[in-house]
């Protein structure tokens, strides 16, 4: 099973700019998901976009809600 992961480590302040940090991971497992490298490539790299576009939602979702 693919596993999409996706933290954010919010806003960080440094030399006076402001940054949004945030962490995303694609993750397959051996056997369950594929035998060889690039099958296994294949469905994590899957995953990691799953996780960035969940973030997109996320993110757009709360910048309307709050009028950013």
């Amino acid at each position: 099973m693919a596993i999409a992961f996706l933290a954010s480590a919010g806003v960080t302040n440094a030399k006076n700019q402001t940054f949004q940090v945030t962490f995303s991971a694609g993750v397959a497992e051996y056997s369950q998901d594929g035998t060889d490298l690039q099958e296994l490539y294949r469905v994590a790299d899957a995953a990691l976009y799953q996780a960035k576009a969940i973030f997109l939602f996320i993110g757009l979702l709360f910048i309307e809600k709050f009028n950013i």
